[in-house]
């Protein structure tokens, strides 16, 4: 069983790499005060959304069918663990992700194969170190040569666990970018796995592109003319690549087309061909040129050949269902549409205030 289920304060109480009966563990609240990091980087949000259990006196309980009830909602297709009920299962971005329960104890995790040999394991040690400095809610376990980025969180209740689930899955896909770009660093290899590719690609389309749009634009910071600037924005995405290979992927970035629609305008971004789900073919944004009111809409890669309809705002994301084709006329055609049926939404905001308040 790779879940091996602890209290959070063992946890904490870590302080150097230990081994216990084949298994690694790494825990970054103390190493981190070996390292001069030179800027606070605790979120505070962060903070208080996973401490927030420890100021409430009552558990209210929640059960695996709670969870799955859950993650069938936000349509991941759940299934409990052959080996074990309090274990579910779940794909996420083409991954296999986990959710341990006992009790009120929560682990959101994924698991990465690892390398065996001695020179590769040195590298993946000071790569999951380098995770343990930029994350101090991830911890890393190694057994039998798999890797488990994981949080853990005493959950309080159901709510409680919605508001936690989908800031640890962010967490553990950006601690796990970390380590393989760090891994690959070390070992001097040009991996173009394209898991390792996913930030510089998701990022631009699902959160540049909506600052942009609800912050900038709307709140008059921002030329709306700069929407149609192909070069601009396409720079502007290259330079806040982190990775070299995929940076040169958005020299494909085009607008494909600007429509005039009496006091509307439709601008038609063509992204990087689409290989990890849910990156985006084509973003399109929607724009009253009176009013500059703005709606911005995606066309997204899932599973099995499939395409979904979203819209995003700065912290929103509204699924409208699957279709079966990436034609971009049925997409703008769809914009259109009126009464659009949302099948699920991710609302970060509205999480994150209702933790802090």
């Amino acid at each position: 069983m790779l879940f091996v289920i602890m209290p959070l304060l063992l946890m904490i109480g870590l302080v150097t790499l230990e081994s216990r009966d084949g298994e690694a563990t790494f825990s970054s609240m103390e190493y981190r005060k070996y390292i001069d990091r030179g800027k606070k980087q605790d979120d505070m949000n962060i903070k208080k959304l996973f401490n927030s259990s420890r100021k409430k006196k009552t558990y209210d309980g929640y059960t695996v069918e709670n969870v799955m009830e859950y993650l069938r909602q936000e349509g991941l297709c759940p299934e409990t663990d052959a080996n074990d009920a309090k274990v579910v299962r779940f794909k996420y971005q083409r991954k296999s992700m986990y959710i341990a329960i006992i009790d009120n104890f929560c682990r959101v995790s994924s698991l990465w194969r690892a390398a065996s040999d001695e020179t590769n394991s040195e590298a993946m040690y000071a790569a999951v170190m380098k995770v343990m400095d930029e994350y101090r809610y991830i911890r890393v376990i190694y057994s039998r040569d798999i890797l488990e980025f994981a949080v853990d969180q005493i959950i309080t209740s159901v709510n409680h666990f919605k508001e936690v689930f989908n800031l640890s899955l962010d967490l553990i896909s950006e601690a796990e970018q970390i380590h393989q770009r760090e891994y690959n660093n070390l070992v001097g290899s040009d991996d173009t796995d394209e898991s390792s590719r996913r930030n510089d690609i998701y990022h631009p389309e699902f959160r540049w592109m909506p600052d942009v749009l609800f912050k900038a634009v709307s709140e008059g910071t921002l030329d709306p003319a700069a929407l149609t600037d192909e070069d601009w924005i396409r720079k502007n995405i290259q330079k806040n690549a982190a990775i070299s290979y995929v940076a040169q992927e958005w020299d494909s970035f085009k607008i494909n087309r600007v429509d005039n629609y009496g006091d509307y305008k439709l601008i038609v971004y063509q992204f990087p061909e689409p290989k990890v789900v849910p990156e985006a073919k084509y973003g399109a944004v929607l724009m009253n040129t009176k009013t500059l009111a703005i709606d911005y809409y995606t066309l997204e890669m899932t599973y099995n050949g499939k395409w979904v309809y979203g819209s995003m705002s700065t912290e929103c994301h509204n699924n409208y269902g699957e279709v079966d084709t990436a034609d971009l006329d049925k997409f703008i055609e769809w914009i259109f549409t009126k009464d659009k049926v949302v099948v699920a939404s991710r609302d970060y905001t509205k999480e994150r205030q209702e933790t802090v308040n």
